[in-house]
């Protein structure tokens, strides 16, 4: 179909991103764009550290063919070189999503100060985050068969987290958590496990607009491998 539907378009580039799946729409147009002949260009919406360690036996000789490659920043250009990519099909063209970061960075200070006086955490206390990638109240995660499996329980990090931080502020007052989770995700087991094992020294947190003020509140960002603690 992809064959097809490229000799009646004839298009003059094809644009494709970057998706899990191992049967993704994006590797077939790729694949039939090459056997004709048509350009390919790649957008790589975020950084792509986590994307080829977890998925470069199956996509770097793929994505290697691309004639362009659209990347996040320099920084992500000079992985992709050390990965065995050719340096002149890379362009950092930045991402729209982090266009706020600027400002964000200029407000460092006050945004710190806000973020802890609304969990009424003090100004000197140490604060450390968990940033949750996956929603512990679908059975369906936390499991070696889900896509986002990082190798390790969440949970059983999550506690080993929480407990840490209950050790810690009982010997030294002023140690505070929050554990972040995604706005999409359910929240219901997490906060349990807050009440059960960390109460009183660790703040949840899900807000649609808090991500970035609260890292710039913390003093130290744990986690797998989400845009959280990328962006940490």
């Amino acid at each position: 179909d992809c064959e097809d539907t490229l000799r009646y378009e004839r298009p003059d580039v094809v644009l494709v991103g970057v998706s899990m799946e191992d049967d993704g729409i994006e590797k077939d147009i790729t694949k039939a764009a090459k056997s004709q002949d048509i350009p390919v260009a790649a957008i790589v919406e975020s950084w792509p550290h986590n994307w080829l360690t977890i998925y470069g036996k199956r996509d770097k000789l793929l994505y290697q063919q691309a004639d362009r490659i659209f990347l996040v920043d320099e920084f992500s250009c000079d992985y992709m070189v050390s990965q065995g990519f050719d340096r002149a099909k890379l362009m950092a063209t930045g991402n729209p999503a982090q266009d706020d970061y600027a400002a964000l960075a200029a407000n460092r200070v006050e945004n710190r100060r806000q973020a802890r006086e609304r969990f009424m955490i003090q100004q000197d206390a140490l604060v450390f985050q968990w940033s949750m990638a996956l929603d512990l109240d679908d059975p369906e995660q936390d499991r070696p068969s889900h896509p986002e499996w990082s190798g390790f329980y969440e949970l059983d990090s999550l506690v080993e987290f929480l407990s840490a931080i209950r050790m810690a502020n009982m010997m030294r007052r002023g140690v505070r958590g929050i554990v972040r989770q995604k706005p999409t995700h359910g929240f219901t087991r997490v906060k349990r496990l807050i009440e059960h094992v960390a109460d009183g020294c660790v703040s949840f947190d899900n807000g649609r607009d808090s991500g970035i003020p609260l890292l710039q509140a913390s003093d130290a960002v744990f986690g797998a491998a989400t845009m959280m603690v990328e962006n940490a």
